[in-house]
């Protein structure tokens, strides 16, 4: 059981953005993880300080209310610099100020935080054009993803996986992902590591195309059902849904999983 702090936009800003994207992908991972979930809506009509006074208003009015979640979901735009609902590199440390009151993981490692970025680019370094991010080591160091993880590492909730995109993309189902973990750190760390390498001449991973099969619900992903992560505990789910379930997952899960 996991609950979820669901953050979202409220309307369309680039076609059907937030219609065909971003508003069923964020129903549907409440409708899979299972938990009791708390969903806001930023109004995107105002501008980046304007989305930003209005999250924090709406954090500020939860934990009045003496709202509890273990970990965090933005389905939203972003960019290695920022999120659409108005917190750039600059307020994730305020962000970070108004969540730890309501968060009850990030102590220990069998209580990790995670932090879901189902966002474009904030796992990448602000400035790289996508095709740098494609490298195969490490990356991502000085962008939004790592900033979030140092943020809470400094905030005493050094045992965090931060999930993020580091390309253009799907909200959900963008294979190019890396996770930047606390590990303990009370002063953060650098870089974020692949969850799966992807291809590169001469050194394509094995798991990189049955990975984006998983991520885009096709082949033996379509259909049927898998073991769900240990973490979240709750048996067999349907293969379909991966990707909101691989956040969850230890490397060896996945691999297990994906090596099937």
């Amino acid at each position: 059981m996991r609950n979820v702090l669901i953050i979202t936009g409220d309307r369309n800003q680039k076609k059907r953005d937030y219609t065909n994207a971003f508003l069923p992908e964020s129903k549907r991972f409440a409708q899979v993880i299972p938990g009791d979930h708390c969903k806001i809506k930023i109004d995107i009509s105002k501008d980046m300080s304007g989305r930003r006074k209005h999250l924090f208003e709406k954090l500020e009015a939860l934990q009045n209310e003496g709202v509890n979640f273990d970990d965090v979901a933005f389905f939203m735009h972003g960019w290695a610099e920022g999120i659409q609902c108005g917190v750039q590199l600059s307020d994730v440390s305020k962000l970070v100020e108004k969540l730890i009151p309501m968060i009850s993981t990030g102590t220990a490692p069998e209580a990790t935080l995670h932090v879901l970025l189902y966002c474009c680019k904030t796992g990448d370094v602000p400035g790289s054009p996508d095709e740098d991010e494609k490298k195969l080591g490490p990356g991502g160091d000085g962008g939004f993803a790592d900033r979030v993880r140092d943020e809470f590492c400094k905030a005493a909730r050094p045992w965090i996986r931060v999930y993020a995109h580091t390309t253009s993309g799907h909200t959900t189902r963008n294979p190019f992902v890396r996770t930047f973990e606390g590990q303990g750190s009370l002063v953060g760390a650098v870089d974020g590591n692949w969850m799966v390498r992807p291809p590169k001449k001469g050194r394509k991973s094995p798991l990189w195309k049955p990975w984006r099969d998983a991520q885009w619900s096709k082949g033996k992903f379509a259909t049927g059902t898998m073991n769900g992560p240990v973490l979240i505990g709750n048996g067999k789910v349907q293969r379909k849904d991966f990707r909101f379930f691989a956040p969850y997952m230890s490397i060896e899960e996945l691999h297990g999983i994906l090596a099937l």
